[in-house]
């Protein structure tokens, strides 16, 4: 979803954050800059 926004995929923190489940889990950090192009617009199409 993030990357139909427009977003991109600027690293991960692995083992970086533990949830109420007490396990660590890795994080996904996206970023989009303001000069980054702007996302396509959608087809509407599914899937």
């Amino acid at each position: 979803m993030a990357e139909k926004a427009g977003f991109r995929l600027e690293g991960r923190l692995r083992r970086s954050f533990r949830y109420g489940d007490g396990c660590k889990h890795d994080e996904l950090i996206w970023g989009r800059l303001a000069d980054d192009p702007s996302p396509g617009p959608s087809d509407g199409a599914a899937g």
